[in-house]
């Protein structure tokens, strides 16, 4: 997710429907074409590989579940030198476009949400509203982030309301949470408001990679909240088994 990419190499996305298999390029199904400004000034004296701009489309499929995920963005041109250059402006170099993806649909999952079925439908829409402008908007993504983490706050304690009855800001709950998460928890949860109110209220926003960083406190914070009930079952009946007998079965 932090990677650029050639048509030649394409990075291992996930599937977001399988979860499971990698998403490859169709064949011939990758396009790119100069920007306007491109192409008013390619036949310009000044014109080099610094000024040119694409756009693309093309379409992914998983090699595990055939799902089909169509992919849009920006490009540009690199010069890539030679990697046995000994400073001898002479030596060869090579010119390779570059593509930076803007948008993906069906969107990629950025982190893995827990498997608990007391997860509300809700927190999994926004997360995934997070995960479809992540690649465009980093400061409308982290306010999303910022917003499941408040859902996700009402396991924990509710819909507090202050003496007048109006709901408590983001920060009042996180004062108010002492006990009830681990440490950890609780400053990672105080970062990811942070970083929402930065890219909600800050002229210069939010990077890509700060929000990769609270969509990973994100992450921990949920699965703190809702607990992994993959192998619950399993467990509980082993659990209830040794409570019976007061030791591991041999």
């Amino acid at each position: 997710f932090r990677t650029e990419f050639t048509e030649g190499s394409i990075p291992n996305w996930h599937c977001p429907r399988c979860l499971i298999g990698i998403l490859k390029l169709k064949s011939d199904s990758f396009c790119f074409w100069d920007s306007s400004d491109t192409r008013n000034c390619r036949d310009q004296d000044f014109f080099s590989y610094e000024h040119v701009k694409y756009t693309f489309n093309g379409n992914l499929f998983c090699n595990h579940c055939s799902e089909t995920i169509v992919f849009c963005g920006t490009g540009y041109v690199d010069e890539i030198y030679d990697r046995y250059s000994d400073g001898n402006p002479n030596t060869p170099s090579q010119y390779v476009n570059i593509f930076t993806p803007k948008y993906f649909f069906p969107p990629l999952h950025i982190i893995e949400l827990p498997k608990n079925q007391s997860m509300s439908a809700e927190i999994e829409k926004i997360v995934n509203k997070a995960f479809e402008i992540y690649w465009c908007d980093a400061d409308a993504c982290s306010t999303r982030i910022r917003t499941t983490l408040e859902l996700a706050l009402e396991r924990i304690d509710g819909k507090p309301l202050d003496k007048n009855g109006n709901p408590l800001k983001l920060h009042q709950r996180l004062e108010k949470i002492n006990g009830k998460v681990s440490r950890n928890a609780e400053k990672l949860m105080m970062a990811i408001k942070w970083s929402g109110n930065a890219g909600a209220h800050e002229f210069d926003g939010i990077t890509t990679e700060q929000v990769l960083d609270a969509f990973e406190m994100l992450e921990f914070c949920l699965k703190e909240i809702y607990p992994s009930e993959d192998n619950l079952n399993e467990l509980l009946e082993i659990a209830t088994e040794i409570n019976e007998k007061n030791r591991p079965s041999r």
